[in-house]
This record gives structure tokens, C-alpha cells and sequence, in this order.
């Protein structure tokens, strides 16, 4: 079954930082919509930098200057503005806030995590869990096995409880540890912490194979259609351009706690917006 053909009409996307870029969210719909043309499918990136499911936060979190933003504070307005069919949450990486591990941080980001189940299924969207990917840091090598626990819990509660689960951490852990041995211009990290594009290309390739079943996600990143299509990168580049006009007019309309983000515009305007985007993509297609 094509899933994204016939049954999800509005993804919505929450997470932290890795979220919030948005790029593997692009490159997704890039190729969906070179594959069905006549793809209805909303793609809506609530992504939020710094953001946990724990709740948690470092007391000098940004040197004091605000605490972590926790995606409970906005969750069931965000459900309820939007209306999604499916909601694809992404968290774990800053969740045990960057320390080595702690059962009570491990505690805060189960419990975490089962919040935005309970208040994914009171509003009535389905919700898809990404696990974190991988974190590579050499000052840092014990959170590497946090947010692998972090990972292997998610997956553990699909294994036993039927969750609809994503793994990115494991491909790309392998991947990135590949790339050590051979070429340093395949590294899929630039800090450690945030995949950058090629990253993203790996991510995208998982979810495309999840969200399609008609695609193997092992033939990317190589083997996106916007890469070979004649309009394909324009067609990227206006996706990403409508993404951040609705992130940022959804997320100053639903409220949010985190500081130092773009000001967005009406929603209407940006509606507006994004809507002459889809046209010019549209003419592109064809």
C-alpha cells in the first residue's frame, strides 16, 4: 500500500532543531511529488531548536539565557490548530540534556514521550515516532550511549507494543562510522550533533521507504528524483521556501518559548504564499 497516495492528506513534523531545518522534510517531498504529481499530501514543519520531550533543561542552558523548550507547552494547541493526519515527532537527542546517563532523565524522557502518545490520541492523528540519529562527539562519548538508549527504547516499544517507528539511528550511526574509515567529505555530521544535507538525504531516504512502501529506502541518498529531474533542485528550493513560511507563521500563532526565532507573518498571507509556491512548482512538473 502507497501510503502517502491514499491515506495521509496533512503530515505534521515536531521536533528540535534537527526538525526545525527541515531539509530531509524537503528532500521527501521533492520526491513525492515528482513521483505523483497530483500528490495532495500537506507537509507542515513545527520543528522547534533546543526543544525536549522531557522537559528538562541545564540550568546554563544557552549561558543562562532561556531554558529548553518542551514541546508539552504547545502540543495540544498545535493538534488542534492543525488538525493532522499523521504527527512525525522526532526527540531524544537533547532530551538527556548532554550529561552522562541518569535513570530519572531516562524516566522524564519515557514519560515524555508517552504525553505526546496520550495527547496525539485525543485529538485522533496517528503519530509516527523518528528515533534521534546518531550523536558523534569527541568531548562528549557518553551521551553517544544515551541517546542510543534513547533510540533502542523506541524501538523496544515498537517491537513490544506496536508503536510506529522510524530508526535513523542505527543507518546513520553506521553510516557516519563508515566514513571515518574512507572519505571525510561523506561524514554526515558537521558538529556532532546536527546532520548536515547529506545526512538529511539519509534520513529522507528512510522515511520516503516508510511512508512508500513501493520505494527501498537502501537506494538513497543517491537516488532522489529531484536529482535527476530536469527542475528538481528549483523545485527543493521552493519546497523549503513555503516550509518556513508556514513554520514560522504556525509556530508565532500557536506560541512557543523559545527566543531569537524569525517573526512570522499572518496565516493567511503565508497561506497565500505558499500557495503561489505550490503553482510555480506545479508549472515546473509539467
Amino acid at each position: 500500500m502507497q501510503y502517502i497516495q491514499n491515506k495521509y492528506k496533512k503530515l505534521l513534523f515536531i521536533g528540535d532543531s534537527i526538525t526545525y531545518a527541515g531539509h530531509f522534510i524537503a528532500f521527501t517531498e521533492a520526491h513525492f511529488k515528482i513521483l505523483y504529481p497530483n500528490l495532495e499530501t500537506e507537509f507542515i514543519n513545527l520543528g522547534l531548536p533546543s526543544e525536549t520531550a522531557s522537559g528538562l533543561s541545564e540550568i546554563d542552558h544557552a549561558r543562562g539565557q532561556f531554558p529548553r523548550p518542551s514541546i508539552h507547552d504547545r502540543l495540544s494547541k498545535t493538534l488542534s490548530s492543525l488538525k493532522p493526519d499523521l504527527v512525525i515527532s522526532c526527540y531524544g537527542m537533547n532530551d538527556g540534556i548532554f550529561l552522562s546517563f541518569d535513570e530519572e532523565r531516562f524516566k522524564k524522557f519515557k514519560q515524555g514521550i508517552q504525553g505526546i502518545c496520550s495527547t496525539a490520541r485525543q485529538y485522533h492523528a496517528q503519530l509516527m515516532h523518528i528515533t534521534p540519529p546518531a550523536y558523534f562527539h569527541e568531548q562528549n562519548r557518553e551521551y553517544e550511549s544515551v541517546v542510543e538508549l534513547h533510540a533502542n527504547w523506541l524501538l523496544e516499544k515498537s517491537a513490544k507494543d506496536d508503536w510506529m517507528v522510524l530508526d535513523i539511528f542505527h543507518p546513520l550511526k553506521t553510516r557516519q562510522k563508515q566514513s571515518k574509515f574512507s572519505n571525510i567529505n561523506a561524514s554526515l555530521y558537521g558538529d556532532g550533533i546536527h546532520p548536515n544535507l547529506l545526512g538529511h538525504k539519509l534520513i529522507a531516504g528512510e522515511l520516503l521507504g516508510f511512508l512508500d512502501n513501493s520505494i527501498q529506502p537502501d537506494k538513497f541518498p543517491s537516488s532522489f528524483l529531484f536529482e535527476s529531474h530536469q527542475h528538481g533542485l528549483q523545485i527543493v528550493k521552493y519546497l523549503q521556501k513555503r516550509q518556513r513560511y508556514l513554520r514560522n507563521a504556525w509556530l508565532s500563532k500557536i506560541g512557543h518559548s523559545r527566543p531569537n526565532l524569525d517573526k512570522g507573518m499572518p496565516i493567511e498571507k503565508a497561506y497565500q504564499k505558499s500557495q503561489s509556491i505550490d503553482k510555480k512548482v506545479s508549472l515546473l512538473l509539467k
